[in-house]
């Protein structure tokens, strides 16, 4: 996998898939220091100051149908626990349905844009960005609570971004090839799903009327990637995750 580090770019995953555009086929890591227009799920932004986190997007092909690609999602956020838990046992879990929490604040999230070429399936985008270095969030309209390594471990504890973003970019590799067998699947979510942290406000689409409700996430389906919530009233909905829209592309 080929590794290119950048200074500033608008968004990580707009030059992956402009990347992708030019090298086809290839896979590719591409970080940068600083992003100006970086992004998360449901439109959310994702601002930055340079250095202080990991930026990056991978270029990955794999062999899973399209309608599988949302595995991506929890395959990436298990690299992302696999360096940090290495560093710091037992530190991270993951959140549905792409985010990585220490204790309930938020350390790290996972994008997946798939529909990467035309005609194309299992090719995708993999955004990950991960709060490392930052000494305080001041912002109070977060709507998870952020946290970096350096709040939780101390700044010293914490080896160089390019360290952690290669092992995370080579993690996710490995287990990008095992995502499609239904046997190491299995084994991936049964472990993702043990340690995510449950409970908890969510929001998602209803699978049967595409319906935005709110409820407690209760579990999470392993066939689609739904989660389970339950509402005030006691009801459960299966729900989607909610992504923005972009032309050309699906959010996962």
């Amino acid at each position: 996998m080929e590794y290119i580090l950048r200074d500033a770019v608008g968004s990580t995953n707009d030059w992956a898939r402009e990347w992708a555009g030019r090298h086809a086929g290839q896979p590719a890591c591409l970080r940068a220091r600083h992003q100006t227009a970086g992004r998360g799920r449901r439109g959310a932004v994702w601002t930055d100051t340079p250095d202080e986190s990991i930026l990056m997007s991978l270029v990955l092909y794999t062999d899973l149908r399209n309608d599988q690609v949302w595995r991506v999602g929890i395959g990436a956020c298990l690299s992302v626990i696999d360096t940090i838990n290495g560093m710091f046992p037992g530190a991270s879990r993951p959140k549905w349905p792409n985010d990585v929490v220490i204790g309930e604040c938020k350390c790290a999230g996972v994008l997946v844009e798939s529909g990467l070429a035309k005609g194309i399936e299992g090719g995708c985008v993999v955004g990950i960005g991960v709060n490392v270095l930052q000494p305080e969030f001041v912002d109070p309209s977060f709507p998870v609570q952020p946290i970096s390594l350096a709040i939780a471990f101390g700044a010293e504890a914490i080896p160089s971004l390019d360290v952690m973003a290669r092992e995370i970019a080579n993690r996710m590799a490995a287990r990008s090839e095992r995502l499609s067998d239904n046997g190491a699947w299995h084994t991936s979510f049964v472990e993702w799903r043990e340690t995510m942290l449950l409970g908890g406000q969510q929001t998602g689409m209803d699978i049967e009327t595409g319906e935005l409700v709110s409820g407690v996430l209760s579990d999470v389906r392993e066939n689609d990637g739904a989660g389970v919530l339950v509402l005030a009233d006691g009801r459960s909905r299966t729900v989607q995750p909610v992504s923005i829209q972009m032309p050309g592309r699906d959010l996962v």
